[in-house]
């Protein structure tokens, strides 16, 4: 099995119910999502994500998870896509996908 361990780099994210950007960490936790086999091998990728405090009061949603976009957008959906996958992504996808969990472009 390939593991990968990764970040998110953003230091701030949209509350998704009022849109107001927070830095405020909460908390952490680690998404865990099966990707598709590389070269004959199962993937794990360990994401590592940033629970943040909406700074609106009057928000009905006090915290929220950030998002990788293209990567993930909640955990269902992310289990859903991973194992309908039915070919590998080429290795250009992946690399990309790499470097936007570090925060390159």
């Amino acid at each position: 099995m390939v593991l990968v361990r990764a970040r998110a780099s953003a230091e701030r994210a949209p509350c998704p119910a009022c849109g107001t950007v927070s830095a405020r960490v909460h908390s952490r936790y680690v998404r865990r999502l099966a990707g598709t086999a590389v070269g004959g091998r199962p993937v794990m990728i360990e994401l590592q994500v940033r629970r943040f405090r909406c700074r609106q009061r009057s928000c009905t949603q006090a915290t929220f998870a950030e998002q990788v976009d293209g990567l993930i957008q909640n955990q269902r959906s992310a289990v859903v896509e991973t194992r309908s996958t039915a070919t590998p992504p080429p290795p250009s996808v992946l690399a990309a996908e790499s470097h936007q969990l570090r925060g390159r472009r």
